[in-house]
């Protein structure tokens, strides 16, 4: 016969369902009692002193009672602690900066972390002087087995810095290194003009560079090691712009400068204006674009552009004070045989760092109604050789000669057709036109114009020097 719980008398246990709910506040509140209440149970039966704070709050425990409670608790512990802390696997350290960001918080619960403070090694690569030390992120240590807290607390992170221990290296630590020097444009180059005493002669006098004769520079040198006590030797001189350029072996320190300025004085003497010196500086190149070209014979059409040109340049206010540095006579060149403008090279004196050429660039000069601008230009590679005549200081297109010269021989034919015009027994003879024309010794002309023994072409980049071979060019 089956029992029919429904009619039966026998009563049953309760179930949540039969009793009356509780509201989300009370509910609330019911959990964080309970919560309180197990956290501070779990603290006492934690600590040394177990069973007088059980019996404060259970009076009427006996001793067995007590034991049994600590070894249910010291058993349950473990599986507590897994729960709570779940085990994972230990991260590798991480470095993290002192200033950096803290990391986002995780949803999950972590164990606490303790920073520990690492001290640089010899063997780690110096650091700078500024450079902050690095905390190591690891894990704290779990807690013991027994379930009893640890006494120790752990260190709080300080932001002072620790003393180094005794026994570890020395740290040397790099000194900040000095500001970087302003690199030079590519416009701007360093000249042979510091080695040696710039002269400008008052406006009209009659000292040039050829009033210093091997004897008067004799005659100075002996100077500068009787009194001065000085090495240093002037060699020549030469024409610098509009002033006289003294070479000399090394740079002339500023007593020597002013020595050898007194001696000039005393051997050219100028009651009105005296012979002064200019400081050694550097040479910046510009170049002055869309110039209108005027029309002109190919004979005379460099020296007319020149006119025209250096006529607008005194009516403009930025080309007078330009054309007050020129260096050199301005050089001019079209782009095309056809083409109805022109480019002019300019030399300046400019100071160590180029500063006088960063003021002219981008600037622009009216010539004959046209805004020419102003650029920067690379240095010139050394002077021109013209591919006609063989001769060095012009181009082909101002080559004024009758016919083209061989540069293997200087005769009135190619070097295509060198071959065809001379005897066979001479095909294999060089003779340079350069070292003939600047009556070099005749052993010393068997080479051809293009060889890099040549006396020339060693001084390809000292226009000085080859203006003097051809003072008429």
């Amino acid at each position: 016969m089956a029992l029919d719980y429904e009619d039966a008398t026998t009563p049953r246990p309760a179930s949540p369902a039969d009793e009356e709910h509780l509201d989300s506040k009370e509910a609330v509140n019911y959990i964080a009692e309970l919560m309180s209440d197990s956290i501070g149970l779990f603290k006492a039966l934690s600590s040394p002193n177990w069973k007088s704070k059980l019996l404060e709050g259970f009076p009427t425990l006996m001793d067995d009672d007590l034991n049994t409670i600590h070894s249910v608790f010291v058993e349950s512990a473990p599986s507590l602690r897994d729960s709570l802390f779940p085990a994972v696997e230990a991260p590798a350290p991480r470095v993290n900066p002192r200033d950096a960001q803290p990391p986002a918080d995780s949803s999950k619960t972590k164990p606490p972390k303790k920073k520990v403070r690492v001290e640089p090694t010899p063997s780690d690569v110096t650091p700078p002087a500024t450079a902050p030390l690095m905390e190591v992120d690891e894990p704290a240590a779990p807690p013991s087995a027994s379930g009893k807290a640890p006494t120790k607390p752990l260190p709080i992170p300080s932001s002072k810095r620790a003393p180094p221990p005794t026994s570890a290296a020395p740290v040397s630590f790099r000194a900040p290194s000095a500001p970087r020097k302003r690199r030079q444009g590519k416009h701007t180059a360093h000249g042979a003009s510091r080695r040696g005493i710039i002269l400008t002669p008052p406006a009209g006098s009659s000292v040039t560079a050829e009033s210093f004769s091997p004897g008067v520079l004799n005659s100075l040198n002996q100077v500068l090691r009787s009194d001065v006590k000085s090495n240093v030797t002037l060699t020549h001189a030469t024409v610098e712009g509009n002033g006289i350029f003294l070479a000399a072996s090394r740079v002339p320190t500023a007593a020597e400068i002013q020595f050898v300025l007194k001696h000039v004085r005393r051997t050219f003497p100028n009651k009105t204006t005296p012979i002064v010196h200019s400081p050694a500086t550097s040479t910046s190149y510009l170049k002055i674009v869309d110039i209108p070209h005027v029309p002109a014979s190919p004979k005379e059409w460099a020296t007319k552009q020149h006119e025209a040109f250096m006529y607008a340049l005194d009516k403009s206010p930025v080309g007078a004070s330009l054309a007050k540095l020129f260096k050199h006579k301005p050089r001019f060149m079209r782009a095309s045989p056809h083409s109805d403008s022109c480019w002019a090279w300019v030399d300046i004196h400019d100071t160590v760092s180029g500063s006088n050429a960063r003021d002219y660039i981008s600037k622009f000069i009216s010539v004959r109604g046209v805004n020419c601008q102003i650029k920067g230009a690379k240095p010139h590679s050394g002077s021109v050789r013209c591919a006609r005549c063989q001769r060095w200081g012009h181009h082909s297109d101002q080559c004024r000669a009758k016919c083209a010269l061989c540069p293997l021989c200087g005769g009135p034919h190619s070097e295509v057709n060198h071959s065809k015009c001379v005897d066979a027994s001479r095909v294999d003879a060089r003779h340079c036109v350069n070292c003939t024309a600047s009556k070099r010794p005749a052993d010393k002309r068997t080479h051809s114009a293009t060889d890099t023994s040549c006396l020339f072409w060693r001084n390809r980049f000292d226009r000085l020097w080859l203006k003097r071979q051809f003072p008429k060019n």
